[in-house]
């Protein structure tokens, strides 16, 4: 996993710092589009099985990214798009205190129900997954 820190993004307008942190997920989805596309072109020479898995890690790095919660590119366009640049301490510093975060916005008592229900729906996955090799 890669990670470049970028001392001066908030030196840079709103736009400019979305279209940075939209880069990656862009990225992503171009690679994905192409692998796609050329899954229905190639030749039957080609060995198939490469693409299947570009076309999947990049839909899978897409999806992820696109994830508000952990320290990805989707959760800095959330917080860029809603303006609440503490987001994640809010929620994280008030996880206990549900109506502490209802009081202060409801857009943030949005997310922090979001927040739950994915953690909810990884738990249950995982525990799942767990169970089957039991």
């Amino acid at each position: 996993m890669f990670y470049i820190s970028n001392k001066t993004i908030y030196e840079r307008t709103k736009i400019q710092r979305i279209c940075y942190y939209a880069a990656g997920i862009t990225t992503n989805l171009i690679i994905f589009l192409l692998a796609w596309g050329l899954s229905f072109i190639v030749s039957s020479k080609f060995d198939p099985y490469l693409l299947r898995v570009v076309f999947q890690t990049n839909l899978i790095l897409f999806v992820f990214n696109l994830y508000p919660f952990l320290f990805t590119d989707g959760f800095n366009i959330l917080q860029e798009l809603l303006e609440i640049y503490n987001l994640r301490r809010i929620v994280l510093g008030n996880f206990f205190k549900p109506q502490v975060i209802f009081k202060q916005s409801k857009v943030i008592f949005g997310y922090y129900i979001v927040v739950i229900v994915s953690w909810i729906f990884i738990v249950v996955k995982v525990c799942a997954i767990i169970l089957k090799f039991i």
